[in-house]
Parts: C-alpha cells; sequence; structure tokens
C-alpha cells in the first residue's frame, strides 16, 4: 500500500482507544476518529473508491487481503483498527464468531422492534394468500408494506416461526 494513504489512515486513528473486556491482554482498540459509514465502519477514499478502514489497515500492516477473505474485529469493535484485534476469516467465519459472541439478534416476529406487522397481521396475509382471491400487491396496499415483504410471507422466507 502507498506511504501516502497509510500515512492519511494512521492520521486518523487514536491509539488510546478502550479496551474490550475479552481482548484485553491484546491492548487498546485503535479508534477511527473520522466519520464512520451507516454501518459504524471506518471509511476512507482513495482515489474514486471508498474503503473500510479497518481493511486499509490490514493491508498496511499485513498485505494483501486474499479475495472472498473478511477482516474481522477480535474485540468487536467496528471503529477499531488495531492490527492486533484483526483477523481474516470467510463471511461464515465472520457470522459464526458474530453468533459465539452473542452478537446476532434472536428477537424474531411482534418483539422485533423493526416489525411493522403483527402476528395476526401474518396469518391474516397467509390465509387470504392461500385462498386466491388477492395478489401480493393488493395485500402490500392494505398492510402497507412492500410486495417484497408480502412475497416472503406468503413463501415463509419472513415469519417463519408462525
Amino acid at each position: 500500500m502507498d506511504a501516502r494513504i497509510t500515512a492519511r489512515l494512521w492520521a486518523k486513528v487514536d491509539k488510546n482507544g478502550p479496551t474490550a473486556s475479552h481482548v484485553a491482554d491484546l491492548g487498546s482498540c485503535w479508534m477511527w476518529t473520522d466519520k464512520p459509514n451507516s454501518a459504524g465502519y471506518g471509511c476512507m477514499r482513495v482515489g474514486r473508491k471508498t474503503f473500510l478502514a479497518h481493511r486499509l489497515a490490514w493491508r498496511a500492516c499485513y498485505g494483501v487481503i486474499p479475495d472472498g477473505m473478511c477482516v474481522c474485529h477480535r474485540c468487536d469493535n467496528p471503529l477499531c483498527l488495531c492490527p492486533k484485534h484483526l483477523f481474516l476469516g470467510t463471511r461464515f467465519d465472520n457470522n459464526q464468531d458474530k453468533v459465539t459472541k452473542g452478537r446476532q439478534s434472536s428477537v424474531v416476529g411482534e418483539l422485533n422492534p423493526r416489525a411493522r406487522l403483527t402476528e395476526t397481521d401474518v396469518l391474516n396475509i397467509r390465509a387470504l394468500y392461500a385462498a386466491g382471491n388477492v395478489t401480493h400487491k393488493e395485500l402490500a396496499r392494505v398492510f402497507c408494506v412492500s410486495v417484497a415483504s408480502i412475497c416472503m410471507i406468503t413463501t415463509r422466507r419472513n415469519w417463519s416461526h408462525l
């Protein structure tokens, strides 16, 4: 990686961040101090492309990231760029790490704060669609959700616990 890009990257990092309890032996997080993206990760433009800051940190310290690999955080801090806290893994590894550490949401149905429908709504949607008298588009309009949401409900890809 170019020395100018590396210098720009580290200029936006505070190396005296918090220490995560499960990585205390690895030292403090190195916190990205510039604006994070909508997912909470640091990002930096290089030329016409935007890169995740922790991926740039990996490249600066360890070199190329193999195709298909994620740069994961041991500290679970998306703004951390500390090389000791980063490791390579597949998407599966990254998701398993999330589940193992209890960061996978298990809130389903109406208990999910983002749910726009009730369990009764979902059961009614399935019954109406199964009766064959109504289309996905009509159901979407009645229940004020997208056609895609209705399709996911009727095929049991969403609300599968019902």
